[in-house]
């Protein structure tokens, strides 16, 4: 998913106007899907509002050899979170997608994760989200013949 041209200018921007907006979307597997915004007021996007909460988010580390992932710490005040993943009994998935403010319909980047209840401690959450999409794809499988990687036969 490539970000879209007002995204990279801001991005490469030596000053912006431009407001980057995360939203979290916990799908607990029995009960509502329950979403958030990282700013003070609710936000729409595409149809669905994402009500205000605190947390923290790191974005995709880039360590070589490894899938990229980014890292989430809630603060579950409320315990709406803990409560949801705790009752499911098994990890629960979560999907961050970035948008900007001005345009909340255009997603940026989507990042999918889950909770485990090993991820929750006192009043905070952490959520580690991959990238596995990189996984998902097919490889390109060759039979190394002197014809096709000539390089490979001395």
């Amino acid at each position: 998913m490539s970000l879209s041209p007002r995204a990279i200018a801001s991005a490469n921007a030596q000053e912006t106007g431009e407001v980057w907006v995360w939203l979290l979307e916990i799908s607990p597997p029995s009960g509502p899907v329950l979403r958030y915004c990282d700013q003070h007021v609710a936000v729409v996007s595409n149809g669905q509002t994402y009500r205000p909460l605190a947390f923290k988010a790191r974005l995709a580390d880039s360590v070589d050899g490894g899938i990229p992932s980014a890292q989430i710490v809630l603060d579950d005040v409320l315990r709406a979170v803990s409560q949801a993943v705790r009752s499911a009994g098994e990890p629960t998935p979560v999907t961050a997608r970035v948008v900007l403010a001005e345009t909340p319909n255009t997603i940026e980047r989507e990042i999918d994760g889950e909770i485990t209840t090993g991820e929750i401690g006192s009043g905070q959450i952490t959520v580690t989200l991959t990238e596995s999409t990189v996984m998902d794809e097919a490889a390109v499988q060759h039979i190394m013949t002197p014809g096709y990687m000539p390089g490979l036969s001395r």
